[in-house]
């Protein structure tokens, strides 16, 4: 008969932070690591931390092909485009497109957000939702 021991590990972790993702200026796209001082991508759904996106200055350029707004873990996410900076959506924009979860879009101070297909909000494909 074999002996066999187990090694058993507890890790005891505080609630996981939620993080604010700023853009570091110039033109860019969504995915590239320049968010957070060069230490961050961001793809699309946002990541489960993410509270908040901030996109500020007139040099501020970002670009995408769709992005969902909806973390899926109800952190309800904002993005915030301001002071002159332009967000560039190839394709769509959906805010809250799951069931209980809930995203903000902020266009404050001279931003711009160009959008070439829709705006979606709503909760689902199909389920009530305004497109725009």
């Amino acid at each position: 008969m074999k002996k066999m021991s187990f090694v058993l590990v507890l890790l005891c972790v505080g609630g996981v932070q939620a993080v604010t993702f700023n853009w570091n200026g110039g033109t860019g796209n969504w995915s590239d690591y320049n968010w957070n001082g060069g230490s961050a991508s961001l793809g699309s759904p946002l990541p489960p931390t993410c509270e908040a996106v901030n996109i500020s200055g007139s040099d501020s350029v970002v670009s995408f092909y769709s992005l969902s707004l909806d973390d899926n873990n109800n952190n309800n996410p904002v993005v915030t485009v301001s002071n002159g900076a332009t967000l560039n959506a190839g394709n769509a924009i959906w805010i809250a497109d799951d069931v209980g979860s809930n995203g903000t879009l902020k266009v404050l101070s001279g931003g711009t957000v160009n959008i070439s297909s829709l705006l979606d909000v709503g909760n689902g494909p199909g389920a009530g939702q305004t497109a725009m």
